[in-house]
């Protein structure tokens, strides 16, 4: 059951993170540290529930350094989630040392033959207790390894916990997002999982090192065994029921379940917060003038303001009541026009006026200034002269 749970998971993990990456990058950690999870218990089921030799010469070492991302991972989540925006910097790699220092504590067991991977995991199949002697690391044993593993997993959820105290009052007590409150929800549930999981595995690893006679039938009949593998079923249930919540995609964006706010919850779209956004998505329109670049996306917006894309969408759609492209266009049109009634206008041809505008071709520029005004670029020019 923990396989086919785990591999459900993840594919369901995966599917998402590509659904949703290019409206929040947060998903990326949030599968960072979800599919870890799911990858370390296909590894406990193939070494302590299945009789795949191949599964344990394939599961056991090899993946070590992943099972120290989880804590990490989780904790950028939860960082950038409480402050609705992505970012990782270069201090954010120091989480990732740990990681890094596994890397090289496990290259000796990856020069080691094939055959003697098998040899080693038919041992591990006969008696699970053989690992806890079989030492080919190259810093540390394998029992430190494993026991920092847990206790520094727990150390990131006391971190995130804390996180989540401080954001309490402006997270769930006060703001009128019903989508952000349904996100703050989804991170209490999170954490505590995670604090399921890691006591789980704390204890699962103290009495694993703390008796040489266990058998594998002892581990997977600890009651926080059977804990550990409920939790990992409620939290890909929640991923495809609510996948909204899971990834913080506004409600206004899914419109599955827009019809399901009652009138009265409406979040007010309209707050400070989204008119502050609003403001600065003028500004830089109206200063930098990135609309003359051609491939000027709303993808290069959301970088350069370090704002996610679903917020974007959010203030385009119910502060400036118009989508990126609209917004794009207008200022491009009202730069052409200022081309065509200027003194350059004389050393720039027709194709020398598109091409300053940031627009693609010059079909894609007659087409949209007719729409957008009605007349022709030398009808304007006409109508101007004769006003």
């Amino acid at each position: 059951m923990l396989f086919y749970l785990s591999i459900i998971s993840s594919l369901i993990t995966f599917v998402m993170l590509l659904y949703n990456y290019n409206r929040n990058k947060n998903s990326f950690l949030l599968a960072g540290y979800l599919l870890p999870v799911y990858l370390y218990g296909i590894k406990h089921y193939m070494i302590l529930e299945s009789d795949s030799i191949l599964g344990i010469a394939i599961f056991h070492g090899h993946f070590s350094p992943i099972f120290l991302l989880p804590g990490a991972m989780l904790y950028l989540y939860v960082r950038n989630s409480l402050k609705n925006e992505w970012r990782f910097t270069r201090f954010d790699f120091l989480h990732f040392i740990p990681f890094i220092i596994d890397c090289l504590n496990v290259v000796p067991f990856y020069l080691i033959s094939w055959p003697e991977k098998m040899e080693t995991a038919r041992l591990l199949y006969a008696n699970p207790n053989y690992s806890k002697f079989a030492n080919t690391n190259l810093l540390f044993p394998f029992y430190i390894v494993t026991t920092t593993r847990a206790f520094l997993f727990m150390s990131y959820i006391i971190a995130n916990s804390v996180l989540l105290l401080r954001h309490w009052k402006d997270h769930f007590k006060t703001i009128d997002s019903i989508n952000r409150k349904n996100l703050f929800r989804w991170l209490c549930f999170l954490i505590s999982s995670a604090i399921v999981l890691a006591g789980c595995t704390i204890l699962i690893t103290l009495t694993f090192f703390g008796n040489n006679q266990l058998e594998k039938s002892d581990i997977n009949d600890y009651h926080y065994t059977l804990i550990a593998y409920l939790i990992l079923s409620i939290i890909p249930l929640v991923m495809v029921f609510y996948p909204q919540v899971l990834y913080g995609i506004p409600v206004s964006q899914i419109s599955t379940t827009a019809s399901r706010v009652p009138k009265k919850e409406k979040p007010a779209f309209k707050t400070t917060e989204m008119a502050d956004l609003a403001e600065k998505i003028l500004l830089y329109f109206e200063t930098e003038k990135p609309y003359l670049n051609p491939s000027f996306s709303l993808d290069d917006l959301s970088v350069y303001l370090g704002v996610p894309k679903y917020q974007l969408y959010e203030c385009f759609n119910k502060h400036l009541n118009k989508k990126f492209i609209e917004l794009r266009t207008n200022f491009r049109i009202a730069h052409a026009k200022k081309l065509l009634l200027s003194s350059e206008m004389d050393s720039l041809s027709l194709e020398g006026i598109w091409n300053a505008s940031g627009f693609s071709s010059k079909t894609n520029f007659f087409t949209t200034f007719k729409e957008e005004t009605g007349v022709t670029p030398i009808e304007f020019i006409q109508q101007q002269k004769l006003s």
